[in-house]
């Protein structure tokens, strides 16, 4: 079965941009070969990191912007960007803040030029400092500081996107605290705005995102789908995740499905070619079932 024939699947798989690989194209060729509808650029990555920059007449974002809309007009597939993981537009320092929403003024601009519907972000929890007792986050410490860069960001990227059909959406990582949780909730409650559930993310940590995650479930947009496993409760370690699918204990079904309901796309989010390969055969022979 075709992964990217939506009239069977009624869903859009995606993939990753993956390390192993050297180029664009032979990321686009194994898009190809899996018949999967669209890759997620990671901005980490030095190829696509260029996306965060706005000048017009530098070589490498020309070039990077023509294959892109190429590949899109000659393959039918499309692309989503990961935000370098550093993002953070709460910095303390305002000329660092200032560099990353220039940057992400470029990203959307340049999101624009490929018709890129997400842009996916992890919420940057800042710098903590280490009591005998606790931590203690500087964001939630000075939480004036915070809540007037949390408001420019909003506006910043309300005024951005504009009425274009992006969405900027944000994934769960290693567990949200009750402050982050709030600022969610006003993030969301703007238009432009959506949520990624990353569920191997969310199974490693022992799912403690997961009721917010479903009492915001209209806002989902984007699903990162790998397997994973529960945390070590006698070792108070971690799960592991970004396993391939159907080698963890993560309800895999359930979570597709709540993808399919809420029209999400979901992408694979394995690290390797071969667990990438063997995930898309798992969900090829379950997809009847979704």
């Amino acid at each position: 079965m075709n992964l990217s024939n939506t009239k069977e699947s009624k869903l859009h798989f995606g993939m990753p941009t993956l390390i192993e690989l050297n180029s664009l194209k032979e990321n686009i060729e194994l898009c190809k070969k899996l018949k999967l509808n669209f890759i997620e650029l990671n901005m980490n990555i030095p190829l696509f990191s260029v996306l965060g920059i706005e000048d017009e007449n530098n070589f490498e974002l020309k070039k990077i912007i023509e294959e892109l809309n190429f590949y899109q007009k000659e393959f039918g597939i499309y692309f989503t960007i990961h935000l370098d993981e550093n993002f953070n537009f709460a910095d303390s320092n305002i000329y660092i803040k200032n560099a990353y929403l220039k940057t992400l003024k470029a990203v959307i601009k340049n999101s624009k030029k490929i018709n890129c519907p997400i842009i996916n972000m992890h919420l940057n929890k800042g710098i903590y400092f280490t009591l005998p007792t606790e931590k203690v986050f500087l964001f939630e410490k000075y939480k004036e500081e915070f809540n007037n860069s949390l408001e420019e960001f909003i506006k910043f990227c309300n005024c951005e996107i504009s009425d274009s059909n992006i969405f900027i959406s944000i994934e769960n990582t290693d567990g949200w605290t009750d402050f982050e949780k709030k600022s969610i909730e006003k993030i969301l409650m703007n238009k432009n705005f959506s949520l990624t559930f990353d569920i191997g993310h969310s199974q490693a940590i022992g799912n403690i995102d997961q009721d917010f995650i479903l009492k915001n479930k209209s806002k989902l947009k984007h699903f990162h789908i790998h397997d994973g496993t529960l945390p070590n409760a006698a070792t108070k370690q971690f799960g592991k995740n970004h396993l391939q699918l159907g080698t963890g204990n993560i309800n895999l079904k359930e979570k597709i499905y709540l993808a399919k309901e809420t029209n999400s796309r979901c992408v694979i989010e394995t690290k390797t070619v071969e667990s990438l390969v063997e995930s898309v055969k798992w969900i090829t022979k379950s997809l009847d079932t979704f």
